[in-house]
């Protein structure tokens, strides 16, 4: 049963094999050095030990450790950048300065301290456990810029990040549910349709504000598949809000309703999209699906976050 190799070719081909295999087990591409390295230990009854971060394999060997080490520095190799996970409840806008950035949301085990410290912006290790450094949180946001953001900046910076956070928590507990998927690839997509890579041609508004209708409805659609409501298939949230809302459901705000609607020719451009209105989308689709996310809860048509979230504002510190 065991594995003789004894070439770098005949380990690339081991290689290439392991991964076709997690391939078709649709294993997503940060999981994989992990599970490669049990596949193989496991199938082949090694015995492989986890490797030493930074450990390098004896030339021209492949077993025991050096195996296991050529296993991880294989993947490392091939994904790069790819590897690394966002382990967050999920991403969100923020507007600095006319510009949008990216929102990568911690994820928050126990009570956290959110404090907003230029001194410490890019040096996480730097601080406790129990304390999250906002700006940190903040996708591309330079030293630059933040040497000349004003104590209101700073501060506005902080409430969002502490207040995206608890929503998405609150809305990550329908991720599961039917629907629930979904959702969170529009939530996902609304933003990268603001702040990805790509050209911002002014349709990408558009589609943005679409995927952030998309994330509502299916959330709403979500919560009455659970509680049993009967429902129309309907991209109007307008009738999917007062649907549930005629059930009970209380706490959604009648502008984030409007806010997140629109035309469906938003998509195509024939109906003019800005990135006022793509932002305020998002906004609002976040804003009704925690709502909807916290009535499930409370409902008990869902657990509460297995780990809860309490991530609370501190005094500014600023440097």
């Amino acid at each position: 049963m065991g594995l003789q190799i004894a070439s770098e070719a005949e380990f690339l081909k081991l290689m290439e094999g392991v991964n076709a295999e997690l391939q078709r087990q649709d294993i997503p591409i940060h999981h994989r050095p992990i599970k490669g390295w049990f596949l193989i230990s496991s199938r082949y009854g090694l015995g492989l030990r986890m490797p030493p971060s930074g450990a390098k394999p004896v030339d021209d060997s492949y077993e025991g450790d050096d195996l296991a080490i050529r296993i991880f520095d294989w993947f490392d190799t091939r994904c790069g950048d790819r590897l690394k996970a966002d382990w967050g409840p999920g991403n969100s806008v923020i507007v600095i300065r006319g510009d949008a950035y990216r929102l990568v949301l911690p994820r928050v085990s126990g009570t956290v301290h959110a404090i907003c410290d230029r001194s410490k912006h890019g040096q996480p290790n730097s601080l406790p456990n129990n304390v999250l450094n906002v700006l940190d949180c903040v996708d591309g946001l330079q030293r630059g810029l933040c040497a000349v953001l004003s104590p209101h900046e700073l501060f506005q910076i902080t409430s969002e990040v502490v207040k995206a956070t608890h929503q998405f928590v609150a809305i990550e507990v329908l991720f599961k549910a039917r629907f629930g998927p979904e959702a969170r690839g529009d939530l996902f997509t609304s933003v990268e349709c603001i702040v990805g890579q790509s050209p911002s041609y002014l349709r990408e508004y558009g589609l943005s504000r679409w995927h952030s209708l998309h994330a509502t409805e299916k959330i709403i659609k979500a919560y009455c598949k659970l509680k049993r409501i009967s429902f129309t298939n309907t991209h109007d949230i307008v009738k999917l809000s007062d649907l549930v809302t005629g059930h009970g459901l209380t706490g959604i705000v009648k502008k984030h309703v409007r806010d997140a609607n629109c035309d469906a020719k938003v998509r195509y451009g024939d109906v003019p999209s800005s990135f006022d209105q793509a932002c305020n989308a998002h906004w609002a689709a976040r804003s009704i699906c925690a709502v909807v996310g916290k009535a499930a809860v409370a409902d008990g048509l869902v657990p509460s976050p297995r780990v809860p979230c309490d991530l609370r504002l501190q005094s500014l510190r600023i440097v």
